[in-house]
């Protein structure tokens, strides 16, 4: 009889939309399920050894590390302290980061904005990514209710971390921790201040520091867990992750739901103003006539037409709207979001994020509006799922105002 599949949850890269440049390729991938393995690989600490290097030597200590998953703290040139790992049959560990070693389950690449909605486009790596080879490790229950656990770090191919003598550490009632360079900061979406924070190594909670790779670490907050939760954010400088748990996953709106609330808007048989044709909504750009564009100043939606061009005062290129005469510097495609996580339900998509012109409903516009993300290492801002351009911050998202489209049951414009 073959054993139950177990699933702990998903992370999903924001900022792609269904599928990273280039595609999705092995462990490269822009979707990363969590599956019970069929034998537990997790580990859990179990103390830790203080080495004088000026008597001890590297032979002894590597002897010493043999068979174990270790963390290295060198506290100066003369001593370092090495917390021992070992095996824990309760629990499966999985790690994350950009190096293609075989210990890394899920491979990241730096996630550029807009790059999802090219059409064609390759994987453009940057010269110096700043997302860590071993960047975190996420720890799960084996057995019910199956808590998942993330901490900063993971062990390379020779299960090892190691924090070099400028790395931020500590010790905390007699065990050592520290955070890495670019750290792992947390967003839990049940936060009511919507406040982001850092995994330490050993998977306590702090304030940010005061730039992303401060030597100095942020104040603990023992009030908060380095358990995921459905909808937490992980960014890893350079990328953010979504994770979904099981439940929500199961639960959650499904491709073909998103595909039905697509259908249901097709229905209405938007009409162009100007060319006078049916347009088409779909999940990607065309070049025909039945292509929808939005006039992102007052939201009406026509067909690709060159009408209403001229400069504006200052001498830029404007697009005047048919209907209400407003003037538009931003006249987009639209195209449906189609990656399923980052859809709040499958109500029709009556909303574009502005500018990139990707449409959802309401509550899914709503959502991400108000949730900001990482942005180098001080900056933090809106964007949106798909394609992570970031969004207007005073206008994050438009109603679409269509020819034939039946009233909202919400009438705000914007949010």
């Amino acid at each position: 009889m073959r054993r139950q599949e177990i699933n702990y949850g998903e992370l999903v890269v924001l900022g792609t939309d269904g599928e990273l440049p280039g595609g999705n390729k092995g462990r490269r991938r822009s979707r990363y399920t969590l599956r019970r393995r069929p034998k537990p690989n997790g580990v859990t600490p179990t103390g830790q050894q203080t080495f004088d290097l000026s008597c001890t030597s590297p032979q002894l200590i590597n002897q010493s590390q043999l068979r174990n998953h270790t963390v290295t703290y060198t506290l100066n040139r003369q001593t370092q302290v090495v917390v021992k790992y070992e095996h824990d049959e309760t629990k499966d560990l999985f790690q994350i980061g950009r190096s293609t070693d075989p210990p890394i389950d899920m491979v990241l690449i730096d996630i550029q904005p807009g790059a999802s909605a090219k059409a064609g486009s390759r994987t453009v790596l940057p010269e110096q990514s700043t997302i860590s080879r071993f960047s975190c490790r996420i720890v799960c229950d084996r057995e019910p209710p199956y808590v998942a656990r993330i901490y900063a770090a993971g062990f390379d191919s020779k299960n090892r971390i190691f924090l070099g003598e400028k790395a931020p550490k500590w010790d905390m009632n007699g065990t050592m921790d520290g955070l890495t360079t670019n750290g792992v900061l947390i967003h839990h979406i049940d936060d009511q201040n919507l406040t982001w924070r850092e995994l330490s190594v050993g998977g306590s909670v702090f304030s940010l520091r005061e730039t992303r790779s401060d030597q100095k670490r942020g104040e603990f907050c023992p009030e908060f867990d380095n358990v995921l939760r459905d909808g937490t954010l992980i960014d890893l400088c350079g990328v953010t992750l979504l994770w979904r748990s099981e439940k929500s996953v199961l639960n959650m709106p499904k491709d073909q739901d998103i595909d039905n609330a697509l259908d249901r808007l097709n229905s209405i048989r938007v009409q162009c103003p100007v060319g006078l044709s049916t347009l088409k909504f779909s999940g990607h750009k065309t070049n025909d006539q039945r292509q929808p564009y939005c006039y992102m100043k007052c939201g009406h939606v026509q067909g690709p037409c060159d009408w209403g061009q001229k400069l504006d005062q200052k001498k830029q290129l404007v697009k005047e709207c048919p209907l209400c005469r407003q003037e538009s510097q931003k006249v987009v495609a639209l195209v449906q979001g189609k990656e399923a996580a980052f859809h709040i339900d499958s109500e029709e998509p009556g909303f574009t994020f502005n500018p990139c012109g990707h449409i959802v409903s309401l509550a899914t516009a709503k959502y991400w509006s108000q949730h900001k993300l990482p942005k180098g290492t001080q900056e933090f801002i809106s964007r949106c799922p798909f394609c992570a351009i970031p969004v207007d911050p005073a206008r994050p998202y438009v109603k679409l105002i269509c020819q034939n489209l039946e009233p909202s049951r919400d009438d705000s414009v914007s949010g």
